[in-house]
């Protein structure tokens, strides 16, 4: 992480390539889910959306698996930039509608970090990118999921 926030994008995707194979070879999903997710954010900073996707799926799914209920919407999250990335703004607004809106119930709030800015960064985006209502609509959408509603979209195979 510290990597990725001196703006070393490179450097942090080879880091976070050695600690996903580092967690699955130790056998802690803990591990594992954070390797994940640190990838996941340097190919959203690397623009591969396709790669980003795929590491923040399975990293929802170790989530989804082991309770990790706070760091499975972070996921929501990663999910709703990859989205955004491959063009598909509908899912993306929805993703981030879903990731907000649970947050928000759970008493929980977005923790600072560079995953954090790249996350703001591409909702920012978004919303400048659709008419307002549009964005509002696929937003309540995504605020009306339940948790279980939420992982499964996400989950589901991106049309983009």
């Amino acid at each position: 992480m510290a990597t990725l926030a001196e703006g070393d994008v490179t450097g942090a995707a080879a880091l976070a390539e050695e600690a996903v194979t580092a967690g699955r070879d130790s056998g802690s999903l803990a591990a594992l889910r954070f390797a994940l997710m640190l990838s996941g954010v340097t190919a959203l900073e690397r623009r591969d959306p396709r790669s980003a996707a795929d590491r923040y799926r399975e990293a929802l799914t170790v989530c989804r698996d082991t309770g990790q209920r706070h760091e499975a919407l972070n996921c929501l999250e990663g999910l709703g930039a990859a989205a955004h990335l491959a063009g598909d703004r509908l899912r993306a607004a929805r993703l981030f509608g879903a990731a907000r809106a649970l947050l928000n119930a759970g008493g929980l709030h977005p923790e600072p970090g560079a995953d954090r800015d790249c996350y703001d960064h591409h909702l920012a985006a978004l919303r400048s990118a659709l008419a307002g209502e549009v964005f509002q609509a696929e937003w309540a959408v995504g605020r009306a999921m339940t948790f279980d509603e939420a992982v499964a979209h996400a989950l589901e195979p991106a049309t983009v």
